[in-house]
């Protein structure tokens, strides 16, 4: 990470689905990962593979999704008839150990006839995770604030420099009698920026926030 690069600036997620198989005295496991952006995407993920895999005895699953708002992580699990506390929880585990967000796992189990017991149970479901998290590519997904300004057009230029000064993304441009642009800027950035605006114009202009 460089120095101008904050954590909070970014999360780890994959960026196409990957997956891992796992036999464990006579039962089959199969593992799903997959990068999700909304609870809807996730859900219907989840029916289309209990749809697919029909004959399996269990599809147990852990997601956490970001809302890009708040920066708050939802998350959910299902042991999906399994004892409870032995799959979606130890699936979230390794979501969590492996630093992900946007990320939906589902590990399909068909018994094979003989029980794995607790610990037996944690450790397939764990291991099963693991192997799909292991074959994922696992990239930096940035976030930005979004953020209203309107200026003159004298004041253009000098707004553009700040902005490519500070890793501003700008969004859209909208000219009218004033130009009035949207922007992203990355939450380790935004102080400074205001600052910046703040200070260049003598208080002339307001960069405007979603509250």
């Amino acid at each position: 990470m460089s120095d101008s690069q904050s954590s909070s600036d970014f999360y780890l997620t994959i960026r196409e689905p990957a997956s891992a198989s796992l036999k464990d005295t006579g039962s089959r496991f199969l593992g799903l990962l997959y990068p999700v952006s909304a609870d809807a995407e996730a859900t219907r993920l989840l029916n289309e593979c209990r749809k697919k895999y029909y004959d399996a005895t269990h599809h147990c699953y852990a997601w956490r999704i970001r809302n890009e708002q708040t920066g708050n992580i939802i998350e959910r699990t299902s042991d999906d008839g399994e004892p409870s506390g032995t799959a979606g929880k130890p699936i979230l585990t390794v979501l969590h150990h492996a630093g992900l967000e946007n990320i939906l796992c589902i590990v399909v189990r068909w018994f094979g006839g003989t029980k794995l017991g607790t610990g037996g149970l944690v450790r397939a479901y764990s291991d099963t995770a693991k192997g799909a998290v292991g074959n994922a590519v696992i990239l930096r997904q940035y976030t930005y604030v979004t953020g209203i300004i309107t200026a003159d057009f004298s004041q253009e230029a000098d707004l553009i420099r700040i902005f490519s000064q500070n890793q501003v993304r700008i969004q859209s441009t909208d000219y009218t009698d004033q130009i009035t642009m949207s922007i992203g800027i990355l939450p380790s950035k935004l102080a400074l920026v205001q600052r910046l605006i703040k200070d260049h114009f003598r208080n002339q202009l307001e960069l405007v926030l979603p509250e």
